[in-house]
């Protein structure tokens, strides 16, 4: 699926592709920004010294953008079991059993995945601050914004997993998730403002509001 065929199901009607796979897709596109900036360094005379380095990076960024890719459509899919699991026949106590153990197990699943979102986008932030300072400073905005829209799609996911532990009923589960999610988002502001303090100093002045 290319990206206007994405967008178009994402604005439709069509209950998948949602939030999450809108959100790996944000993870997909800060890991490429941070790719850009590695290639726009390598192979460059003045930046010979740090070529080991950016190369790490590279490919260390690049894996996890394909990991994010194949985020959305594991969204897609979890979405799609949990709204098959719903459907499952309930006539007898054994059906009825029988469905209310499918859709925990997809709801589980449904949280897994989004869960991994923020791991990626974590584990993207991680980078920012090296990638900041060792890739051409040309760069240094689109690394920024790379490193925003990573954090923007970490702290998006919390929702959807908030969404799915209100119906899941596996307490020890829910803390688990619930737990580590916190950890992640806290490290992903870390990281980002780490990645900040890379950039050039400036005081934006705010001008005077206009008189009535």
């Amino acid at each position: 699926m290319d990206l206007k065929d994405f967008l178009d199901r994402l604005a439709s009607a069509e209950p998948s592709p949602g939030g999450g796979a809108a959100a790996a897709l944000a993870g997909a596109l800060a890991a490429a920004l941070f790719a850009k900036a590695c290639n726009l360094t390598l192979g460059r005379e003045k930046f010979r010294e740090v070529e080991a380095d950016v190369r790490r990076l590279l490919d260390q960024t690049e894996a996890l953008r394909q990991r994010l890719v194949d985020l959305m459509g594991a969204d897609a899919e979890a979405y799609g079991q949990v709204a098959a699991a719903y459907r499952l026949p309930r006539t007898t106590d054994a059906e009825k059993a029988a469905r209310s153990d499918a859709i925990q197990a997809a709801l589980k699943r449904a949280t897994e995945v989004p869960l991994d979102i923020a791991r990626a986008c974590r584990d993207l932030l991680r980078l920012g601050p090296e990638m900041a300072v060792k890739t051409n400073p040309a760069l240094r905005s689109d690394v920024a914004l790379g490193g925003t829209l990573a954090r923007a799609a970490a702290h998006g996911v919390r929702f959807n997993i908030q969404d799915n532990l209100a119906n899941i009923k596996d307490q020890e589960f829910k803390t688990q998730v619930w737990n580590e999610l916190a950890y992640i988002l806290a490290e992903c502001d870390f990281r980002l403002d780490e990645l900040g303090r890379a950039m050039p100093e400036y005081e934006m002045k705010v001008p005077p509001a206009p008189r009535a």
